[in-house]
Order: structure tokens, then sequence, then C-alpha cells
């Protein structure tokens, strides 16, 4: 899943900066980790791209949404830090 969305955040936006963590670990027994693939539920990103330049955080964290798309469904939490 990691992989995935890294790939996904890379071809839309030829970031400069881009790391994707997976966190899942930190979450293992809670109700939202199980079912996820994998137990690849909970990710962070920070991101930085000339994709955002003159966006606010909210408009590039929509940005990310709509990208990433239907592999949110796969997503239990994910936090954004857009540099």
């Amino acid at each position: 899943m990691r992989e995935r969305i890294e790939g996904i955040l890379q071809n839309s936006f030829a970031p400069t900066v881009l790391e994707v963590i997976d966190e899942s670990y930190q979450h293992q027994g809670h109700i939202g980790n199980a079912g996820f693939e994998q137990g690849e539920s909970h990710f962070k990103v920070t991101i930085k791209s000339h994709a955002f330049d003159g966006l606010t955080r909210l408009e590039c964290h929509r940005l990310v949404y709509q990208k990433l798309g239907g592999i949110m469904q796969k997503i239990h939490a994910l936090s954004i830090a857009v540099l």
C-alpha cells in the first residue's frame, strides 16, 4: 500500500520531496486497523511540489485526496504535511 500511495503521488505531483511512512505498526490491535490490506492502514505523507504553489493547505490536502481517489477507502488514517 505504501508503494501504491508513493507511486500515485509521484506521478500526480512530480514532488521535489516525498516521504510516505507506514505507521500502521503503531496501531496494531486498534479496531480501525483490522481488515485492511496486510494491516497497512495508517500513513504519514510529507510532500513538496510546485503543483501546490499558491494553494492553501486545505486545497493541497484536497488535491492529494482527489488523486488518491478510491485507494482512500483502504486507508484508515492519512496525515499530510505539505512543505
